[in-house]
């Protein structure tokens, strides 16, 4: 396992969406996914315009330093 997927693992299980994942492979059964769109798509920022926006929110919640100001953020529209 390199570097960057044992980052991306350690990121996914401080979320707490899911149990503990030893491997990206364990993503594909979906638990993770399916949290973390059960928790975008919850009341508390049903508010919001897009699913990116309200995903920014749910990562601002968690990391309370995690900054969008002066970022763009393009959105493609099928």
């Amino acid at each position: 396992m390199n570097a960057w997927d044992q980052v991306l693992l350690q990121w996914c299980n401080c979320l707490e969406l899911s149990k503990e994942i030893g491997d990206l492979n364990e993503l594909r059964n979906g638990d993770f996914f399916t949290n973390l769109y059960g928790i975008i798509s919850s009341s508390e920022i049903q508010n919001e315009d897009t699913m990116l926006t309200r995903l920014l929110c749910f990562l601002k919640g968690k990391y309370v330093n995690f900054q969008t100001e002066g970022c763009i953020i393009v959105h493609f529209l099928n």
